[in-house]
């Protein structure tokens, strides 16, 4: 990731918002779209750019202006959670990026049990949208 990466909080937090106005939108019109679900989980693994554009990809541009491989995002309808590495954190956490309702997560590497403890308390209930083939230690 290059230092230069700087994340539009406004258009970020637009877009944010557009998805879970969307998706409260359809629990209210009969919950055709997501299905019932309380959080999505978006898993990007690390990039490989032979399987083309995937909807991960697609959602983090969107969403981001980029893309962040090794990546976990997990969406409910008042917060998003971020799980990713210590330096692409920064980027998360600069005073340029999200609104309060975002919270950042990074594994810690040397306990990889607390790791899986915490990724299991926001992965637990979350409804996965058809994922697309991706390799990654972390996917």
């Amino acid at each position: 990731m290059a230092d230069e990466v700087t994340i539009d909080k406004a258009t970020f937090h637009n877009r944010l918002s557009a998805f879970i106005s969307q998706w409260k939108q359809d629990k209210r019109n009969g919950d055709s779209l997501f299905a019932g679900a309380s959080s999505i989980a978006v898993v990007m693994g690390k990039s490989d750019e032979s399987q083309g554009f995937s909807k991960t990809s697609a959602l983090q541009f969107w969403l981001l202006g980029y893309e962040f491989p090794s990546t976990v995002f997990v969406i409910t309808q008042d917060s998003m959670h971020i799980v990713t590495t210590k330096k692409k954190g920064i980027h998360f956490r600069s005073s340029s990026c999200p609104p309060s309702s975002v919270n950042v997560l990074q594994p810690l590497t040397s306990n990889p049990s607390r790791t899986a403890r915490r990724l299991s308390r926001f992965l637990s209930e979350a409804r996965m949208l058809p994922r697309t083939q991706s390799s990654s230690k972390l996917a």
